[in-house]
């Protein structure tokens, strides 16, 4: 049974353990259980196909532990989202005792309805619009989420990574040859951060990483991967397109087609570019902490040279950015 190349932090699971999580699954959430098979999705996790006579299920299992907490509380948001008529998410399945997740063997396990289609970018964007659109109308005031604070400490949790990645000299050695873009990249976000902490007005359910996270099947979009929701400005979604000003203007139109009176800010899309370049940095670092695999090191590794690179698509936006000359 083969891991799809993307799910890169995780060694392969054997028969012992597929038979471990068929009972966990029987015995925690009352389903018969024909067969578990690798799903073709997943970065951050392990994620499974569960045959049962019923239905079809997806489960989707976290163990990093940085990520656990996180993934954990996206329950709760899921769930909200669900009861409000948002029928365009993954679908939850409670366990026996009504629990959003479960722990399974150290790690966290959350079971979903199945989401037939395949993950696509192939999609016109104003159908993923839409859809926000719906989200960004539901008021939010009594959900548990976290919210945002523009605080950047993203560039803490990166810093000590950056200090534990010491052992593997070669990807510690490149970070040091890009201190000084990393620390540009530093600046800006604070800068840009304290500007946009004078004001936390604005701030709906946001996925900040939907255009992703999409799965196609005909004229029907399923936003999917909700693990880290946020109350947070809508720019949260949109920075991506900041190559496309085409694409932004069309956003725009269709947040006030829905009654959401709002308009995109700048120094708000400017934020959220340079908060990624560290969370993805982040994230791939602290992935390498956690593999032994040399193999699956050096895979991680180039995604890491490749974020710093020109032709890198968040590059491309921070260029544009740069060009900016009115950005703080």
């Amino acid at each position: 049974m083969s891991i799809n190349k993307n799910q890169t932090y995780y060694t392969d699971r054997d028969d012992e353990y597929l038979k471990d999580l068929k009972n966990f699954i029987e015995d925690n959430y009352n389903i018969s259980v024909i067969d578990i098979q690798k799903a073709k999705r997943g970065y951050m996790a392990e994620t499974y196909v569960v045959l049962s006579n019923e239905k079809k299920l997806f489960a989707k299992i976290v163990s990093l532990e940085s990520h656990k907490n996180v993934y954990r509380d996206s329950f709760e948001v899921v769930d909200f989202l669900n009861k409000n008529n948002i029928d365009f998410i993954l679908k939850n399945i409670k366990t026996k005792n009504s629990k959003l997740t479960c722990d399974f063997k150290n790690d966290v396990l959350g079971l979903f309805e199945f989401i037939e289609g395949e993950h696509s970018e192939n999609y016109p964007l104003s159908l993923l619009f839409e859809k926000y659109s719906l989200i960004y109308q539901i008021n939010a005031n009594n959900l548990n989420i976290k919210k945002e604070d523009f605080k950047s400490s993203i560039v803490e949790s990166f810093k000590l990574n950056a200090s534990r990645v010491k052992k593997n000299k070669e990807v510690f050695n490149f970070l040091e040859s890009k201190k000084e873009v990393i620390e540009l990249c530093e600046k800006q976000l604070r800068k840009l951060g304290k500007k946009c902490g004078k004001n936390l007005k604005n701030f709906h359910i946001t996925h900040g990483d939907g255009q992703g996270n999409v799965i196609v099947l005909g004229n029907v979009i399923k936003i999917v991967d909700w693990d880290t929701p946020l109350l947070s400005p809508i720019e949260r979604d949109a920075w991506v397109f900041l190559d496309n000003q085409k694409t932004l203007k069309e956003f725009n139109q269709i947040l006030n087609k829905n009654n959401i009176k709002y308009t995109l800010k700048k120094e708000r899309l400017y934020y959220y570019c340079y908060l990624y370049f560290f969370y993805y940095l982040n994230q791939n670092i602290e992935i390498i902490l956690n593999l032994k695999n040399e193999k699956k090191i050096n895979e991680v590794f180039e995604g890491i040279k490749d974020l710093f690179s020109k032709s890198n698509w968040l590059q491309k936006r921070i260029l544009i950015i740069n060009k900016d000359t009115n950005i703080c």
